[in-house]
């Protein structure tokens, strides 16, 4: 199956695809809106695709987050366009479409002769034949009559030897073996008794037959609570009034109304989100090592915050606050225990904080930090229909209790 070509209509000619024919753009496209639009439909076309088809599913899924995150950055996109230039450069255009048609070649004609009509005085007149009313007499040969009467003599007489021949030695066994020859019953009249073969040998009762077996109907498995799919939900929410006088934390339930339709994430390394908007990328992060994990993010001046279950791991500027990593582009880093599961992640980026934020962590088994990988960040579908913050907090905090 080539997911590619079903999926995204891509044929195998023209595989691997470049960015822009992934998303289904026109090469080079410039508008922002477009590419996020597309970038969208397609991974909504694809997320359909996981019932049945899930590891193809998250791979296509994880190569579209990258060429969405490529495409609005500015500096990844100007750089990706020059490679993308070059190579068409030496390769050649894109093929069209449709190649045109061949010119149909132009018929020939042949020369015909023109007719010259004949003067009505050179045509010789023809008397019409008159019909004749005659009829040849039709004869038959009367041998084909004798021939036709021996053939049916001879196959009368073969007939009749053949049935008598039969009859003759059939009837010998038969009265041999049973005696009297056995009467003659109508479908209407029941026969007055039953014909046995042999006389000599003990009747047999009939055996009943068993009832069919009743293949009991399969149960079946029983469907799980909740249907988890890739990646988180983001969500964008307007400056709150604390925050135009410089106090920039707010408790992620109190950022009131989710302002745009919310999109899907799929890495939290390096995330892009309005730099005049609080946005927070919100889902479950599965956890398979039980221990102690530790959890760092990176952006200007600290302005971002990190929870994980109910915990405020990362705090609003955190490092700031004379913390060894302070600085103009800061970093925070905490140390949590966490048991094997499912647990809440909300990662916010605040106003005035350049519109980036980075998370990484180190697990218990890991002895550097890095960026966490896509196929431990999940969400519920129905989380991308929530209209506040409140109700997102809600949410998360009531799935363990489903």
């Amino acid at each position: 199956m080539d997911p590619y070509h079903i999926w995204l209509g891509i044929p195998a000619n023209e595989q691997p695809a470049d960015h822009y024919r992934l998303l289904g753009l026109t090469r080079f496209e410039g508008d922002e809106r477009v590419i996020e639009a597309a970038a969208d439909r397609q991974m909504t076309h694809v997320r359909n695709m996981q019932g049945k088809h899930p590891g193809l599913a998250t791979q296509i899924l994880n190569e579209l987050s990258r060429v969405r995150n490529c495409l609005l950055s500015p500096e990844a996109k100007a750089e990706y366009d020059r490679q993308l230039s070059a190579s068409v450069a030496v390769v050649g255009p894109e093929p069209s479409a449709v190649e045109p048609l061949a010119a149909a070649p132009a018929p020939v004609s042949e020369a015909i002769p023109p007719r010259v009509a004949a003067p009505l005085d050179s045509i010789p007149s023809v008397a019409p034949a008159k019909p004749s009313h005659r009829r040849r007499k039709q004869s038959i040969n009367p041998l084909i009559f004798v021939g036709v009467g021996l053939f049916a003599v001879v196959a009368v007489g073969v007939l009749l030897i053949a049935v008598v021949w039969i009859a003759a030695d059939r009837g010998a066994d038969a009265f041999a073996e049973v005696g009297d020859p056995p009467p003659v019953s109508s479908p209407l009249t029941p026969s007055p008794r039953p014909i046995r073969i042999n006389p000599d040998l003990p009747s047999v009762e009939p055996k009943p037959s068993p009832p069919p077996a009743v293949t009991p109907a399969a149960t079946p498995a029983p469907a799980p609570k909740r249907t988890v799919e890739p990646g988180l939900v983001k969500a964008t929410f307007a400056r709150q009034p604390q925050q135009q006088a410089n106090k920039g934390f707010v408790p992620f339930e109190n950022l009131n109304d989710v302002l745009d339709p919310t999109s899907t994430i799929l890495s939290v390394h390096k995330w892009k989100f309005p730099a005049n908007r609080n946005t927070a990328a919100f889902g479950l992060l599965k956890i398979d090592e039980p221990g102690e994990y530790v959890f760092k993010t990176y952006n200007f001046y600290d302005r971002n915050a990190l929870v994980i279950g109910d915990k405020v791991v990362c705090r609003y500027r955190g490092s700031v606050r004379g913390g060894p990593d302070s600085g103009t582009i800061a970093k925070s880093k905490e140390r949590i225990q966490l048991e094997a599961g499912w647990v809440p992640f909300v990662a916010i980026g605040y106003v005035d904080a350049r519109g980036s934020m980075d998370v990484t962590w180190s697990p218990p088994s890991a002895a550097n930090l890095a960026p966490i990988p896509e196929d431990q960040l999940f969400h519920v579908p129905a989380w991308r229909d929530a209209r506040t913050a409140a109700e997102i907090w809600k949410q998360l905090q009531s799935f363990n209790a489903d």
